[in-house]
């Protein structure tokens, strides 16, 4: 396997290398080739997209793995959406914090009030 051949620290040597040579795209093409084989597919999509929008190097080879990459993310099975608020919660919380928000609408009434008194 080719990832073995590699040094632990490949991803922190070629950021390094595009620190000191920013607009070289090769090493960024090589640092999205990086991100993905250490799985990280959305790193290495995004590195990939900036190599050819925005900086408009076009390798076929590299163009070939940004479809490859594009696919792989949109077969991915999406999140669970479990974390996010059901309809019985959002009323749970809303009638919690609606008497306080009340609450603090009548206060801040009553110090207006008084404060006309004067």
């Amino acid at each position: 396997m080719e990832k073995a051949k590699l040094p632990a620290d490949a991803i922190a040597i070629v950021q390094q290398l595009l620190i000191w040579l920013p607009d070289d795209a090769r090493l960024l093409w090589l640092l999205g080739e990086l991100y993905n084989a250490s799985g990280d597919i959305d790193s290495a999509l995004t590195v990939f997209n900036e190599c050819v929008d925005a900086r408009g190097f076009g390798a076929a080879k590299l163009r070939q793995h940004r479809v490859a990459l594009k696919e792989a993310v949109a077969a991915r099975p999406t999140a669970d959406s479990a974390w996010l608020p059901t309809n019985s919660r959002l009323w749970i919380a809303a009638g919690l914090a609606a008497p306080v928000i009340v609450g603090l609408v009548c206060l801040q009434y009553r110090q207006f009030a008084r404060s006309r008194k004067r």
